[in-house]
């Protein structure tokens, strides 16, 4: 297996899906090169090429880009412990914390983001810069957070969102999304995002269960304790890339020096992951850039920061990023 893995209980909640459909399950196990393990020990990991496998199947087999929006919508819930967790929770935000915490324990290619001002709060869903998902596994994955989200405040009724923001192209049946959604979705943008009102973070969930909750944070622990717990090459470049940036340098060499290789071999070693450093450092400024705007930190403060050796230069590299300029986005925050 390699270093990024997906519990086996995804897979094969998938699987049972499509089987309920009609789909003969041994045959498409057989035609993804899928083996019998994984539905016999559901509690176990596999590779996450085998999920980005069975999507690109789909894809190809259905060529139906609402896939992703219909499974989650008619398949039965099939929450991890993380989601049990989250729903056992006194409150969203303790809710959203938890799921977080625990997301590993679904799988270690991509990770839980919350970020949030007085106005609005914000759930992304970013992959790991080597896994180059199908984006119906990724649309999958956000669809299922934010019908978590509603079963968390059915007391309270639906969530109402700001908007969602997906990088995927807008579908030509754009109306069931925001039908489903209640709100504006925006397509081709940075983040698969849900963007909602702060307030709702403090919301008490009507599951709220301190003992179940404690029980089953015990459980998730124990089993977040077996994971591997050795960080990815990726990882140890984007820790080092935001030491880097917190001291005011970041390039390949300083990066490369404290990881004890020369900047070529490091070259090569990412290039084994189809990344390179400055794709690696790019989206490590873009993310700081976003925490800084959105805590008021002045243009001047933030290029510096970010190791830029003036603001213009800072400018065009965001205007390359987000399509707007620093105070352009800083005022669309604001708004």
């Amino acid at each position: 297996m390699s270093e990024y893995f997906v519990a086996n209980s995804l897979i094969n909640h998938l699987l049972n899906y499509l089987h309920s459909q009609g789909k003969n399950k041994s045959t498409l196990m057989r035609q993804c090169n899928i083996s019998p393990e994984v539905e016999e020990n559901a509690e176990q990991y596999s590779d996450i090429t085998l999920l980005n496998r069975l999507y690109q199947h789909i894809d190809q087999s259905l060529g139906d880009e609402k896939f992703a929006f219909d499974f989650v919508l008619n398949s039965q819930s099939d929450y991890s412990i993380a989601g049990f967790i989250a729903l056992k929770s006194p409150t969203l935000a303790h809710a959203l914390e938890h799921a977080r915490r625990f997301y590993q324990l679904q799988s270690n290619a991509s990770k839980l983001i919350i970020q949030q001002n007085e106005q609005k709060a914000k759930l992304i869903t970013r992959y790991r810069h080597a896994v180059n998902p199908h984006p119906s596994m990724i649309i999958s994955g956000v669809f299922s957070a934010y019908r978590m989200i509603n079963q968390a405040l059915e007391e309270q009724g639906k969530i109402h969102c700001v908007y969602f923001s997906l990088p995927e192209p807008r579908p030509e049946d754009y109306d069931s999304f925001t039908q489903y959604f209640d709100c504006p979705v925006y397509f081709e943008q940075v983040d698969h995002a849900l963007v909602f009102d702060t307030n709702l973070l403090h919301m008490p969930l009507g599951g709220h269960d301190p003992a179940v909750r404690v029980l089953l944070e015990t459980h998730a622990n124990h089993l977040l304790a077996q994971l591997p717990q050795e960080s990815s090459l990726l990882e140890q470049v984007e820790a080092l890339i935001h030491q880097g940036l917190s001291e005011g340098k970041c390039d390949i060499q300083v990066v490369s020096r404290a990881m004890n290789m020369s900047s070529k071999t490091l070259q090569r070693k990412l290039a084994q992951h189809q990344c390179q450093f400055k794709n690696l450092l790019d989206v490590c400024r873009q993310e700081l850039a976003k925490q800084y705007l959105n805590r008021g930190i002045s243009l001047i403060e933030i290029t510096f920061l970010l190791a830029y050796s003036d603001q213009s230069a800072f400018t065009r590299a965001f205007k390359s990023w987000f399509g707007c300029s620093p105070s352009q986005y800083r005022q669309k925050l604001r708004s």
